[in-house]
């Protein structure tokens, strides 16, 4: 909680960025304490916001076809409710026919949403991850639960990137090779 007259200078997602790296230093995953104030809400939400674009950005670059959950889940500290949830407000996360998830995103989109929230905040406060010093007293015992509950759940999502010039008939001819269930593997 920031006190009120502390509140639109960026301490807030300071320290939410803050409780996600000692998260992640600690091997567990975080979640905010619910119920959420509205300016929480909205704080909370822009950092998902950003950490699951710029996550999807770092798939694109990496040329990843497939999405994990549990990478994103480590990548970001976030809890799985809050990934899926995030990616449901940002309409990229549909169901297929066969009822797996897949994300279909427009990196020209994501790169433009990235820019406009970055100049959006550009008064939040960063924290270099590098210069953390935190020795984590606790087991991981939550991360083991989480990575079993997102197993039973959802083991991958297939990503569909559309870039600027893509005609309908890629889009088509990717959706089609999405749908078409080669992949034994996929769960």
């Amino acid at each position: 909680t920031v006190l009120p007259n502390c509140q639109r200078r960026g301490y807030g997602r300071f320290l939410i960025e803050l409780s996600y790296l000692l998260s992640q230093k600690e091997g567990q995953v975080g979640t905010p304490e619910r119920p959420l104030s509205t300016l929480g809400a909205q704080t909370y939400e822009a950092y998902w916001k950003i950490k699951i674009v710029e996550q999807l950005l770092n798939c694109f670059n990496e040329n990843k076809q497939k999405c994990l959950l549990k990478t994103i889940m480590h990548e970001t500290g976030m809890a799985i409710d809050d990934i899926i949830e995030t990616l449901q407000n940002l309409g990229v996360l549909t169901m297929k026919s066969n009822g797996k998830p897949v994300i279909n995103v427009n990196v020209v989109q994501l790169e433009a949403m990235l820019k406009n929230e970055k100049i959006k905040h550009a008064h939040w406060v960063t924290i270099d991850s590098e210069y953390l010093r935190f020795t984590p007293v606790l087991t991981p015992l939550l991360l083991t639960n989480e990575e079993k509950a997102v197993e039973k759940e959802v083991k991958e999502i297939q990503i569909v990137f559309k870039q600027m010039g893509q005609d309908a008939v890629e889009a088509a001819l990717l959706q089609a090779e999405s749908n078409d269930g080669s992949n034994p593997n996929e769960t």
